[in-house]
């Protein structure tokens, strides 16, 4: 029988207690009505909200990371019953993974991480402060990299198996060039404006409950390191320019770089900053997601929704 991997168990482990959690909130507030003949205070719908989300997002990483659905449905349904789950009481007998459903996800992931590193390389050389929407573009930049680094770290990727799917840090720099070859600076800059302009709310999300699982979202052996990938793409982008008579939007990346030298700041602690206090009804907590508020007319009631 398979047993969860430590990365699986510590998502499953999150699963649970936001699970019994919201249980716990039911009881409330099904004893606070009978009680009183009230409604909950706005406090416990605001409780409900945040940890519903972290529910709904912790469930969907699992399964982005591969954890057999029939092990969530079973830790889904212990928690919300308010039964305990040890980590080493038997789970489901689990269905075989689906890796192209898995591993496709995933890959369409890294492409646009490899692209969306190279544009704003280029984008760099064209405009070293890059203008109006760097910093939304910096933000999606480290979601993308964190919930792409988590989700690889909970499937267990090794360096191996990262090469296997996705080639070295020198095949990454070689697809960004590839990106980049015969397009116009400004077609760099459309392409980096529709980046930034992209909605990363449930990514956001995603990295928050993989982070709040206690997986690891700064670094994995399955991908080369930001630093590591700027450094090839750097060596990499003037030999575009070399092949190509017409001005190349990569042909002054070194010195934008060593200009910037000092003041850039690493996405990775971009999106940390931000993580540790997403609010589930802000702008990227999108507060009208699709979860029921339960309505309460009876302890019994409570408990059946």
């Amino acid at each position: 029988m398979r047993i969860p991997t430590p990365p699986q168990r510590q998502v499953l482990t999150a699963l649970h207690d936001h699970c019994a959690h919201l249980a716990a909130l039911l009881t409330e507030a099904a004893r606070h009505r009978a009680g009183t003949g009230e409604r909950p205070p706005q406090s416990w719908y605001r409780d409900y909200q945040e940890h519903a989300i972290l529910r709904e997002a912790l469930e969907q990483v699992a399964a982005a990371g591969g954890v057999p659905r029939a092990w969530i449905s079973h830790v889904h349904e212990h928690g919300s019953t308010g039964t305990p789950w040890p980590p080493d009481i038997p789970l489901r007998p689990p269905d075989p993974v689906d890796w192209d459903r898995v591993l496709g996800p995933l890959c369409t992931d890294v492409a646009r991480l490899q692209e969306w590193t190279a544009l704003d390389l280029a984008r760099r050389a064209d405009s070293p402060d890059r203008g109006f929407g760097a910093a939304a573009f910096d933000h999606n930049l480290a979601v993308l990299r964190a919930r792409t680094t988590g989700i690889a770290n909970l499937l267990g990727l090794d360096t191996d198996l990262g090469e296997q799917l996705w080639g070295d840090v020198q095949d990454w720099a070689h697809t960004g060039v590839a990106v980049l070859d015969g397009l116009s600076a400004e077609q760099v800059i459309d392409r980096w404006n529709i980046a930034a302009c992209t909605d990363t709310g449930t990514y956001t999300l995603h990295a928050s409950a993989l982070r709040a699982a206690e997986i690891a979202l700064d670094a994995t052996p399955a991908l080369p390191a930001h630093e590591h990938l700027v450094a090839a793409l750097t060596h990499a982008l003037p030999s575009l320019h070399a092949r190509d008579e017409t001005p190349s939007p990569g042909v002054a990346i070194a010195s934008a770089l060593t200009a910037a030298d000092g003041s850039e700041t690493s996405s990775e602690t971009a999106l940390f900053s931000c993580a540790t206090e997403v609010d589930p009804w802000g702008p990227d907590g999108d507060p009208d997601r699709d979860i029921p508020i339960p309505i309460f007319a009876s302890h019994a009631e409570g408990l059946e929704r």
